[in-house]
């Protein structure tokens, strides 16, 4: 406990106007925030807001209204002064904290291979695993997560939510989508190619999805990116083309995301029509609003979306919170709330019912076998295809 406590400190420092990892605002930390202007063009090409560039016609392809969305002031809607609306739900009810990685437990950086978790950060998710069900929630691959993370006791979903895994005494492992790993792997292949003249561009391979990087492209780079990211996939129509933060993500076509996943492990837990349960989500990038609008449409979910963000926002989240480092806080803080949960000996996941291979949303998808796992572990932990980004810039930690 000791650790939660010096994390907390620190942290709390943070929020009340000290600096410290990823609280630098929205450049250092990669947060685009919501409060601009749309500048999207008639022929859908990306169109800057801050240092990333951001394309409308995947949100209208989808044909998804953001009627769960709504203006966020960063001034009003902090989590850390507000908890006082949250101390007797997360006292007296059983909770699942569901959490994205990159640039919400760690600050976005230059090289993906290196998004390390603070040691603290892990020591407060080791507490809080004791007293609640915790999984991460991650675009990056399931090994390369948990490899980042290291803590065997929690959940995790790699891949925008494809490739499910779990704690627990039995299996639990469930793949979506695991037929379209032959065509992400040529696609992943022709985009290294076709992206190994563009300086900064990278091309991360996280198994059921392809993430191209160009934060370190140069900005009038960008646009010859998403040509030929538009153009390679458009040889695989079962590939789905998206955005994050200054990264362009290409995943199977399918209607599954960060927000089933979540409703499939809650499902999967037999906690999902459950009246004394309390979902909490927190994200920062755009996958993450496929989570919070979890809350607004199914009425059997009760819970809040947590955005990380330094900037006003346009989400579906109703709190917020600035940085990882006030992650950390706010986690801390849900670990001295449930202090009395570990004190009567009730169990976060051993007593938790396992009926995964009958949830309704299992039945509606065929699991995944293990050779995504092996699959993986063929590419290299790090996923980051060599010959792009590291004939033209930093070296590719490992």
């Amino acid at each position: 406990m000791a650790a939660v406590v010096a994390t907390a400190a620190s942290a709390t420092k943070a929020h009340n106007g000290g600096s410290g990892a990823g609280g630098q605002g929205g450049e250092s930390n990669g947060i685009t925030g919501g409060a601009h202007q749309s500048l999207s063009r008639e022929d859908g090409a990306p169109h800057k807001t801050k240092h990333c560039w951001e394309v409308e016609e995947e949100e209208k392809g989808e044909g998804r209204k953001p009627s769960h969305k709504r203006q966020l002031s960063v001034s009003s809607s902090n989590v850390l002064d507000n908890m006082g609306c949250l101390e007797d739900v997360v006292r007296s009810k059983r909770v699942v904290v569901l959490l994205d990685y990159d640039g919400t437990l760690t600050p976005i950086v230059s090289d993906p291979a290196k998004a390390w978790l603070p040691a603290q950060t892990r020591d407060i998710l080791v507490e809080l695993a004791e007293r609640c069900v915790v999984g991460i929630v991650s675009g990056r691959s399931l090994l390369k997560v948990k490899g980042f993370v290291q803590v065997p006791s929690l959940f995790y979903a790699g891949s925008h939510g494809f490739d499910i895994w779990g704690p627990t005494t039995e299996s639990m492992r469930y793949q979506v989508a695991a037929d379209q790993l032959p065509d992400l792997a040529r696609l992943r292949d022709t985009l290294t190619e076709q992206l190994r003249g563009i300086e900064g561009a990278a091309v991360e391979d996280n198994v059921f999805s392809v993430s191209v990087h160009y934060r370190n492209c140069a900005p009038d780079d960008v646009p010859a990116v998403y040509e030929i990211v538009q153009t390679a996939r458009q040889a695989f129509p079962s590939i789905r083309f998206g955005t994050g933060k200054c990264v362009f993500e290409l995943r199977p076509d399918i209607t599954w995301d960060k927000g089933k996943a979540m409703v499939w492990l809650l499902q999967a837990l037999g906690l999902w029509e459950e009246e004394d349960v309390f979902a909490i989500y927190i994200g920062d990038d755009t996958t993450d609003e496929d989570a919070f609008r979890i809350f607004h449409h199914e009425d059997r979910a009760e819970g809040i979306g947590i955005v990380v963000t330094a900037e006003n926002k346009l989400t579906g989240a109703k709190y917020s919170l600035r940085n990882p480092e006030e992650v950390a806080v706010f986690l801390a803080r849900l670990v001295e709330l449930r202090g009395h949960v570990q004190a009567e000996g009730n169990s976060s996941v051993k007593d938790i019912k396992m009926d995964w291979a009958r949830t309704p949303l299992a039945r509606a998808f065929e699991p995944g076998n293990p050779a995504g796992e092996k699959k993986e572990r063929e590419r290299g932990e790090n996923g980051v295809e060599g010959g792009v980004e590291r004939n033209h810039g930093e070296e590719q930690g490992r």
